[in-house]
């Protein structure tokens, strides 16, 4: 007879982020994943002029806003969509895209953050 070995949990979510696998988590378990929502993202850069451009480059698609850091460090982008299905693809292909883009301009991609 075969000795069966315990298999490890399944992760529900699997983009490649702990930290976005997690909020994907505690997403689906308050309501179900393709119920629409507003999806923001944040991206850092140390320099005004530099956040207002990548901005206005998505404008087209995406709510802008550009805000001081607490810090005064630099500033904050943050891109805001509405009514969205936020999915591990979308979460996966997101922080990739926009890594890319904030790196490419000396910033850094921050996360995002999803309201129900």
């Amino acid at each position: 007879m075969p000795i069966e070995r315990p298999r490890p949990p399944q992760r529900p979510f699997d983009t490649g982020h702990a930290g976005d696998d997690e909020q994907l988590t505690q997403m689906s378990e308050q309501r179900h994943l393709v119920t629409p929502r507003r999806w923001t993202h944040f991206l850092f850069f140390p320099d005004e002029a530099v956040a207002h451009a990548v901005g206005a480059e998505r404008g087209v698609e995406w709510q802008i806003d550009v805000l001081a850091t607490p810090d005064s460090s630099g500033w904050t982008l943050q891109l805001t969509r509405d009514a969205v299905q936020v999915s591990a693809l979308a979460v996966k292909q997101a922080r990739a895209d926009f890594t890319v883009l904030a790196q490419s301009r000396g910033g850094e991609y921050d996360g995002w953050r999803a309201w129900l």
